[in-house]
């Protein structure tokens, strides 16, 4: 440590200062990097889970409410007008089911999701067909025909809305864990945090009280040298001109 102890005192301070500054600069990296990371996970469990859970619920909410149309369509077969718009209702519904399980796409979250959710169009789309067969025969005034399908249709609604269920549950679960995640990741990234900072606090501490009992030390040596010079003035004779 002779080079340093033969630089400047200018030089000491400066170099210390530039070490707090880099300290400090290591803890707002850290910092920034976690929040990142924080960033990144929340915005991934918004798309998978939150997206994924909004549009599941809407396809089951559509379809559900689409069969509430098709009885009410049914119980007033007699009466055209009201028929009909329970009829335009519930293909209503349909459609944006349809337009919700399009957009779950973006949901996907592993290939056997995607496979389960094709499935699930599937089942919906047999149904949407079965209905709309269904409102063909209500409007021919074949209202036996059109109850007796209703009633072959229930396995598969039955169905449908039991892979729409799990497909709900699953994302409920990945959101809780996706939550649990980003708790667990906050605390790991205050911990860390709080360590670093503490590590450049103590850092910090300890070049302050050696640089400042170097200095202190170049101030005694240069004080004793003063001391050391005034008593050899004053203890040498003066010359006699």
């Amino acid at each position: 440590m002779n080079w340093f102890n033969n630089l400047s005192i200018q030089v000491k301070l400066l170099a210390a200062f530039g070490a707090v500054l880099i300290l400090t600069g290591i803890v707002a990296a850290v910092g920034v990097l976690r929040l990142g990371e924080l960033a990144d996970r929340s915005a991934e469990a918004y798309t998978l889970d939150t997206l994924g859970l909004q549009y599941a619920n809407q396809v089951n909410r559509n379809m559900i409410g689409s069969g509430r149309d098709q009885q009410t369509a049914i119980l007033n077969a007699a009466d055209p007008e009201k028929r009909d718009a329970a009829i335009a209702a519930s293909l209503a519904q349909v459609e944006t089911a349809k337009e919700a399980m399009a957009n779950y796409h973006v949901a996907f979250e592993s290939a056997e999701d995607e496979e389960h959710w094709l499935m699930i169009e599937g089942l919906v789309n047999d149904v949407a067909a079965g209905r709309a067969a269904l409102f063909e025969q209500l409007k021919a005034g074949d209202i036996a025909g059109a109850t007796a399908a209703a009633g072959q249709l229930g396995p598969a609604i039955a169905e449908m809305n039991a892979e729409i269920d799990a497909t709900i549950a699953h994302k409920l679960e990945m959101a809780q864990h996706a939550a649990d995640a980003n708790e667990s990741a906050a605390a790991s990234a205050r911990t860390l945090v709080l360590i670093v900072t503490g590590a450049a606090i103590a850092i910090g501490l300890a070049m302050a009280i050696w640089l400042s009992r170097r200095v202190k030390s170049d101030v005694n040596t240069v004080r004793g040298r003063l001391e050391s010079l005034q008593q050899h003035c004053l203890t040498q004779p003066w010359a006699s001109a």
